[in-house]
């Protein structure tokens, strides 16, 4: 076992355009669930399944540039010399195109990602205290898009939660009521799917606010990210499905962080279905500057204690046995038992505005 293990270090995912991802999701019988065989191979790999596993799953509306920014992830981690080693800040003078396993498209009216896409194999870390985690970058199907009902959205999203040690929910400019009302019923959802009481039910999530232009208000960044959404969380004058959703979500996660985002740069957001590939250097360097801090923050910061590993309660999971849990949640899903969020969704707010 130590010899394949060494081999397969030797191996990871170091390399420019080497990281694939693979779809974990599957529709039969007009239900979307997941697709256990294909988990299996990402998490069942003998090579990693006894590694801690650390999974951080980027989810939100559909065209926030999501995959766009997982791309950017890979790309950090694929500068990297060593797995002992923190990867340089992205360089914006590469001349790269910026490919990568997550697809994405700029200025155009749909959505690219379909189901949930995962990293085939992790990036592994070797922490300052010896330990060696696998890291999996994971991509969700945008929610409110043409292709996926409010039933398959709260599965998708559901499972992305249940699955990942970090969640990331990406917006674009601001946080609003109706992204928070459904945040809170998907999460619902999700805490129904798991079926438990005890402690907190899932571990951190943050907000990514993306075109951030009040940073007369809040600067870019964590600290910002910080004030800004203590006063969209804890104001008086809020709606009361408000109070009671940001009370949800105190409650059920271990932590609630929020980071403000530059604008990527004209020619990014400006990108067609006709248009080439992207460049690097096409992204703006402010956006890349906060990028790279942002990376680095997750992973490698204060001696990769932000690195956050799979929990359920107390205990740390490996990758076999994340493997199992998602299993028993795929089968309580496809079980039909719980009911969906779409009743929710009718009650609370005009799905119109969500989608505009």
């Amino acid at each position: 076992m130590k010899s394949i293990v060494s081999k397969f270090l030797s191996e990871s995912t170091t390399s420019l355009n080497k990281t694939e991802a693979i779809n974990i999701t599957k529709r039969e019988n007009g239900k979307i669930n997941l697709d256990k065989n294909a988990l299996e191979k990402v998490l069942g790999n003998e090579k990693v399944a006894e590694y801690p596993v650390a999974i951080y799953s980027v989810a939100g509306p559909f065209r926030t540039g999501k995959s766009f920014l997982l791309n950017l992830f890979v790309r950090y981690f694929e500068r990297r010399g060593t797995i002992e080693s923190v990867p340089p800040p992205l360089d914006p003078n590469d001349e790269e195109p910026l490919t990568g396993p997550f697809k994405f498209k700029g200025g155009a009216s749909e959505g690219c990602t379909e189901g949930i896409w995962i990293t085939k194999e992790p990036f592994i870390i070797s922490t300052k205290n010896k330990k060696t985690v696998a890291l999996f970058l994971m991509d969700t199907q945008g929610a409110f898009d043409h292709k996926a009902s409010i039933k398959e959205s709260s599965i998708l999203f559901a499972l992305s939660l249940l699955l990942s040690s970090y969640q990331f929910f990406n917006l674009k400019t601001s946080i609003d009521s109706l992204h928070l009302q459904a945040l809170g019923n998907f999460a619902e959802y999700a805490q129904n799917v798991r079926d438990t009481k005890s402690g907190f039910l899932f571990q951190k999530f943050m907000f990514l606010i993306r075109d951030w232009k009040m940073i007369e208000d809040h600067k870019h960044g964590l600290y910002g990210g910080k004030r800004y959404l203590n006063t969209v969380l804890d104001g008086d004058d809020g709606a009361d499905e408000n109070v009671k959703t940001n009370k949800f979500l105190k409650e059920n996660f271990s932590e609630l962080l929020c980071y403000l985002w530059p604008s990527p740069a004209p020619k990014i957001e400006g990108m067609g279905k006709t248009s080439k590939v992207c460049h690097m250097k096409d992204v703006g360097f402010e956006f890349l500057k906060k990028a790279s801090e942002f990376f680095h923050y997750l992973c490698f910061e204060n001696e990769n204690k932000n690195l956050m590993v799979k929990r359920e309660g107390a205990e740390e999971l490996n990758c076999r046995k994340l493997y199992e849990f998602a299993s028993h949640f795929a089968d309580v899903i496809n079980q039909g038992s719980i009911d969906t969020v779409e009743s929710y969704f009718e009650e609370s707010y005009n799905l119109k505005l969500c989608r505009n």
